[in-house]
């Protein structure tokens, strides 16, 4: 009898049978489709993020992260990153079993996951009619499936929620799984998020001349690297925003890059511009994340996107919305989630990109909220630069106060053209007078001056006349502060002959008293003290002790100018008891370093010396820095005339580097001229004659009036210095109380 052997090899679902004869007719094998990435896009940068990402996907990898799900704002290149990913991985061989790809279009035509798991089946393989209709058996069959494949790769593209991916995921952790989503799926175990973020400027540059290139080699608009730049940077850094530009480009052999750059600049028509065709198109990407959001995600996302600074507080968030901070922190976290708005530069800050608030701002000028909106933040706004000052109308220097508003420093100006621009005069004015300690405390001048010009031409047109007023008495202090000195002495009289026409006599004083200061800096001391004499009296008969303060402390500048040195010290020490008395700590500080000024030019160098320190204990309580400077400034040239111009040089160069830190260009001079003098006393010849040089060409470029004085001193320095003089120059030694004018210093 012959010996029948039965062997059976393989994986069977179901029972095995044996029988004598059997003849079958088997289906067409069914094609996989397990290569399926798309071709690669132009892809430049992201090296950090790619080789992250493809070393994640790595057999080897000890990273026990089943998913990686890469997020971002629409346009962003998730996608891009992620192919460009898979691409590697499969060039590798890290994937025998194949790659596939769905599209689940969570933005627009959500695909469900059941019809996705159906798809990924059909990739595999499977007919049709053996695809299970309900969606826990086609995940069963899915998961079964892939327990007997090779090590595969599941790219889930356009994501919008967990729901969408789960039922994709594989139960054997050989497999890996990439998605890409404008929402941060934080539900998913097991899975790395990876925020992506825009381009940088030279990778946006070179993405847009690949394009280009590819599409002519010899488009030589690919060499306009300077107007690539600004579509670059008006485009964002965004991919999408950049490859519209190009395909713009492409389109139109003729348009130039410059061209396309002044388009782009005009910030109302740039995401009108910033369209190529139904499928690629900025707005469009957009929508699809803005139609997602519940109504109050969209309705905050469309208000703060009013607020016009870089980024924005969530106290700032909650008085746009008109809500309480818990329910705001809510919504701006959802918008976070949908990559919307994203950290600012501080915590509890927020940003937006620039096209994505272009594009909020777009559909909040239809909302009948906006008017209301930018009101309750202009108000939220002035609030907080109104609680920087006392009751004196002194800054708070160094507060809570003052910190929470040199964090929205970028925004004070466009605030102010913001509420110009939406009609709100009242605002437009009070911000601007409002703002002025706060930028005198900084020295923002260009700032100061800016918005006060905005808000004389909103005062004159809506026939404010006090307000104009004040704006002109504002404008000829700013002027002075910039040594603009016949602009500022127009100003001021314009702010007085108004002032005297409305009756007001305080303003009035407080113009006058200033011009006073016009004509100290000019050298007509005997106007400038009739100026401040007149502007006390008034003061006085006002009952106004803080504008008094200020002319009997402008008097005794006048007098140690005049050499009067007694009269000067005497009325220094009244200022500093009624500065005490009132408990004015920056007033108080700037009175002692003029008296110590004082004390320096009678001889007095240990007092002078005591009352410079006492200052800097008192701007450094109070975070001045500009003050900080100033004062050591002024303390290097009296231990210089103490003959210790070794202590001298290091105050001298450390109120340098604070001076040039505030672009202060007429101090950073007046120290330079110092700094010489002392190298000079120390026999460092070279380094003075650099530092006359530079301070020189500083006074020269200054307005005549108030810089020719200083920069005709600083030539003869340089000019004695040339001849080989062997005497220092006479401002740096001792020298009786009674004598020529003006000794050095920067007060």
């Amino acid at each position: 009898m012959t010996e029948v052997r039965n062997t059976a090899a393989g994986q069977f679902d179901g029972d095995v049978v044996q029988i004598g004869q059997l003849t079958t007719t088997l289906p067409e094998a069914r094609p996989t489709a397990v290569a399926g990435l798309p071709p690669l896009a132009v892809f430049v940068g992201r090296e950090a993020e790619l080789s992250r990402l493809t070393a994640a996907l790595e057999p080897e990898s000890p990273d026990p992260v089943l998913v990686w799900s890469v997020g971002g704002l629409p346009g962003v290149g998730k996608t891009a990153l992620a192919v460009a990913a898979a691409r590697r991985a499969v060039a590798a061989g890290w994937f025998p079993g194949g790659v596939v790809m769905a599209d689940l279009r969570g933005y627009d035509q959500r695909v469900t996951a059941s019809a996705a798991v159906a798809s990924l089946l059909g990739a595999l393989g499977v007919a049709s009619e053996h695809i299970p209709p309900e969606e826990a058996d086609r995940v069963r069959l899915w998961r079964s499936l892939l327990t007997r494949r090779e090590r595969m790769l599941v790219v889930a593209d356009n994501v919008s929620g967990a729901d969408q991916v789960v039922p994709l995921l594989p139960g054997d952790p050989r497999h890996r799984v990439l998605i890409t989503s404008r929402h941060r799926l934080a539900g998913l175990d097991l899975t790395r998020l990876v925020d992506l973020d825009v381009l940088g400027v030279p990778d946006a540059v070179r993405m847009l001349v690949e394009v280009l290139r590819m599409s002519d080699p010899d488009d030589t608009r690919a060499h306009d690297l300077a107007a690539g730049d600004q579509v670059a940077r008006l485009c964002g850094g965004l991919p999408l925003a950049v490859r519209v530009a190009a395909a713009l480009l492409v389109a139109d052999p003729e348009r130039s890059m410059a061209d396309l750059a002044e388009a782009l600049a005009d910030g109302r028509r740039r995401l009108r511009e910033l369209h190529y065709d139904d499928n690629l198109a900025v707005r469009a990407a957009f929508d699809l994340s803005y139609r997602l959001l519940d109504p109050d995600q969209a309705r905050v996302l469309r208000l703060t996107a009013l607020d016009p600074g870089p980024d924005v507080a969530l106290d700032a968030v909650a008085a746009i919305a008109d809500t309480d901070r818990a329910t705001a922190a809510r919504l701006v976290r959802g918008l976070r989630a949908a990559h919307l708005v994203q950290p600012g530069g501080s915590a509890g800050r927020w940003r937006m990109h620039d096209l994505i608030r272009l594009y909020a701002r777009d559909e909040a000028a239809g909302d009948p909220e906006r008017d209301g909106a930018v009101v309750r933040l202009l108000d939220h706004y002035l609030a907080a630069v109104r609680a920087t000052t006392d009751e004196h109308g002194e800054v708070r220097a160094g507060s809570a106060e003052v910190r929470a508003v040199d964090a929205e420093r970028a925004k004070l100006v466009p605030l102010v053209d913001l509420a110009r621009a939406t009609g709100h005069a009242s605002h437009v004015i009070a911000l601007s007078t409002d703002l002025i300690e706060y930028f005198s405390l900084y020295k923002l001048w260009s700032e100061w001056i800016t918005t006060h010009e905005l808000a004389l031409e909103v005062a004159r047109r809506t026939g404010d006349r006090a307000g104009e007023a004040r704006l002109l008495h504002g404008l000829g202090v700013g002027h002075g502060q910039m040594l603009r000195t016949d602009l500022s002495a127009r100003y001021l009289r314009e702010a007085m002959s108004l002032a005297r026409r409305l009756g007001d006599r305080q303003l009035f004083g407080r113009s006058l008293n200033r011009l006073g200061q016009r004509f100290r800096n000019t050298g007509r001391l005997a106007w400038a003290m009739a100026c401040h004499r007149w502007a006390a009296a008034l003061f006085v008969e006002a009952g106004d002790q803080h504008s008094y303060f200020k002319a009997l402390h402008d008097m005794a500048v006048v007098h140690r100018r005049r050499r009067d040195l007694d009269q000067a010290v005497a009325l220094h020490l009244e200022c500093l008891s009624l500065a005490r008395e009132h408990r004015w700590p920056l007033i108080e500080g700037r009175v002692l370093d003029h008296l110590g000024i004082a004390y320096r030019e009678m001889n007095r160098t240990a007092e002078a010396i005591e009352c410079h320190q006492r200052n800097l204990r008192i701007v450094e309580e109070m975070a001045d820095r500009h003050g900080h400077a100033r004062t050591m400034a002024n303390l290097a040239v009296t231990y210089r005339v103490a003959d210790r111009p070794a202590e001298a040089v290091d105050c001298h160069l450390e109120a340098l580097r604070t001076f040039r830190d505030f672009g202060a260009v007429h101090a950073v001079g007046s120290v330079l001229k110092e700094l010489g003098i002392t190298y000079r006393v120390l026999g460092r010849d070279d380094e003075a004659a650099r530092c006359w040089t530079e301070a020189l060409a500083i006074f020269e470029a200054l307005p005549a009036a108030s810089a020719a004085p200083v920069a005709e001193r600083t030539r003869q320095h340089l000019a004695e210095l040339t001849a080989g003089a062997t005497t220092p120059p006479a401002a740096s030694r001792r020298r009786p109380a009674p004598g020529p004018p003006r000794p050095p210093g920067t007060a």
